[in-house]
């Protein structure tokens, strides 16, 4: 499924359960990109928290380029809430709190002219300790917008049941995905 990426955007608020990444490890919200000039395009927005802090991360193709500055140090208890959005020309990656009277813009980027943006993937990499991630409310904070605005994709994980979107095997690589407690948890092994 892919979605219009717009001033809305992606919302998603990302709670650690077990304390943060060890220090080869990370957790990742990303969206794939999708322009009406390939040759230009990004193929994926990221968020990504590790030990360091948290990053934005542009991919075009093999190559992975981090805009702005880490963000250190980033207390995902204080500003839980991470958000991707277009504004203009640019893509802005940012986090807050939960009721929005924090922002801290992470970063911001030219962006080429994006028609659509993918469901949002979740990346993870345990490293020696592994941890837990829950996610919780995505999109649930935003207006829906007509022609399947990213933001049309809510789901505040109080049902049990994963949006189809959403839905991943219980079991991805080392990490271990359920819906419970209101929250999609993430238990990434070592």
């Amino acid at each position: 499924s892919f979605f219009v990426l717009d001033e809305q955007g992606l919302r998603a608020r990302v709670v650690p359960m077990s304390g943060p990444p060890p220090a080869d490890g990370f957790f990742k919200l990303a969206l794939r990109a999708l322009s009406e000039d390939p040759a230009s395009a990004y193929d994926r927005i990221e968020l990504q928290w590790s030990a360091d802090g948290l990053r934005a991360n542009l991919e075009e193709g093999a190559s992975d380029v981090q805009i702005g500055v880490t963000f250190t140090p980033y207390d995902p208890l204080a500003l839980p809430v991470w958000r991707i959005r277009r504004v203009g020309g640019e893509v802005v990656l940012e986090v807050s709190d939960d009721a929005g009277s924090q922002i801290v813009e992470v970063a911001r980027a030219p962006l080429p002219p994006v028609l659509m943006a993918g469901a949002p993937s979740f990346q993870a990499n345990g490293g020696s300790t592994g941890f837990e991630v829950a996610i919780d409310n995505i999109n649930t904070e935003v207006t829906p917008q007509p022609l399947c605005a990213i933001a049309s994709m809510p789901d505040s994980f109080a049902d049990g049941a994963l949006a189809p979107e959403l839905a991943v095997g219980e079991q991805l690589n080392g990490c271990t995905v359920s819906e419970s407690g209101g929250a999609l948890r993430f238990h990434i092994d070592a």
